[in-house]
């Protein structure tokens, strides 16, 4: 009877540079589907006017923020998990926490068909202040398939199965957290929550001002909250634009804008 053989995971110098490639591309992927869910709220398609370098610029900050999050969510997790785990050699009574950990694992797969069909319900029908919520609801399932893969073809150390765990719950993560993110942001400009307005003498109440929605290389974006309309200028560098933010707790109402754009 033959064996199955388990390979042994192992990074070479290729490997590693092949790895990097795709990581690259995945953020740079991440990074578009934030700016297609705040600029879609606006009815722009903003890769008409940004390149690579934009991309990371302006998504460098809100998904790099939420990346570190996740990874120390998930890290505080994997060490919970790691003590919560039981010794081969030890004679107690599993405690009550430990046993629900096991009935998971052993009914993994209905539970994970429930959490998608749950998620998929949840992104068609909930709003997008959800969506962050519901990246996590995907990334458990995937995590658990794709370590019992790993484990059944590879034969790992304990530092790389808690590394790999670690990954593969972030990653799924991020490309839904990103779009949520992305619409959470403009939405919170529509319904005049947070934002940040231009300073102009023919208006005090920042409620009434232009909104500022951002720049992409000789652009700048402003919404019109008086007139429902979206404005596109060219930045003349001999001018200066002043900005300040607002935050206020009442909630007024959506309004999708139309595009009106000046130069």
């Amino acid at each position: 009877m033959m064996e199955e053989t388990v390979d042994k995971i192992s990074i070479t110098k290729e490997s590693k540079l092949n790895i990097l490639s795709l990581l690259s591309l995945f953020f740079v992927t991440i990074g578009s589907l934030y700016l297609f869910g705040y600029w879609s709220s606006f009815h722009v398609n903003i890769l008409e006017y940004v390149g690579l370098s934009d991309i990371v610029k302006s998504t460098i900050i809100p998904i790099g923020t939420s990346f570190m999050a996740m990874i120390v969510g998930a890290a505080g997790g994997q060490i919970l998990a790691i003590k919560a785990r039981p010794s081969d050699d030890s004679d107690t009574k599993l405690s009550l926490d430990i046993r629900a950990i096991l009935f998971i694992r052993k009914y993994s797969e209905i539970f994970s068909a429930s959490i998608l069909v749950g998620g998929f319900f949840l992104l068609r029908e909930g709003p997008p202040s959800l969506w962050p919520a519901i990246s996590l609801i995907f990334a458990v399932p995937f995590r658990f398939w794709a370590m019992a893969y790993i484990r059944s073809r590879f034969h790992c150390s304990l530092a790389q199965i808690n590394i790999l765990s670690v990954a593969l719950f972030v990653l799924p993560m991020l490309p839904i957290a990103a779009y949520g993110i992305g619409r959470i942001n403009a939405e919170n400009i529509l319904e005049g929550k947070k934002f940040q307005y231009v300073v102009d003498s023919s208006t005090s109440a920042p409620l009434m001002a232009l909104r500022f929605l951002g720049h992409t290389g000789d652009f700048i974006f402003c919404w019109d909250p008086t007139k429902k309309t979206l404005l596109i200028n060219k930045f003349d560098g001999a001018k200066s634009l002043v900005l300040k933010n607002f935050v206020s707790t009442e909630r007024t109402e959506t309004v999708a804008p139309e595009n009106s754009k000046e130069k």
